[in-house]
C-alpha cells in the first residue's frame, strides 16, 4: 500500500510539472523566431509524452493495487 501511495504522489507531481512545462512551451511558441521554434516544438512533444507516461504509470499502479 505504501508503494501505491508513493507511486501516485510521484505520478501527480510529474503530471503537474509536465503540465506547467507544456503550458510554458505553448505560450512561448509564438515569442521565439524561426531558429528556436524547433526547440520549443521539441519541448511541447516532450511535455506531452511526459503527461502520457505519468497517466500510464498511475493507471499501472492502480492495476497492481487491485490485482
Amino acid at each position: 500500500m505504501a508503494d501505491f501511495i508513493a507511486s501516485m504522489i510521484a505520478g501527480i507531481f510529474t503530471l503537474i510539472i509536465c503540465a506547467f512545462a507544456l503550458y510554458a512551451s505553448i505560450i512561448s511558441f509564438s515569442l521565439f523566431d524561426y531558429a528556436f521554434r524547433w526547440f520549443d516544438a521539441f519541448g511541447i512533444v516532450l511535455s506531452s509524452a511526459g503527461i502520457l507516461i505519468s497517466f500510464a504509470a498511475m493507471i499501472f499502479a492502480c492495476h497492481e493495487l487491485l490485482s
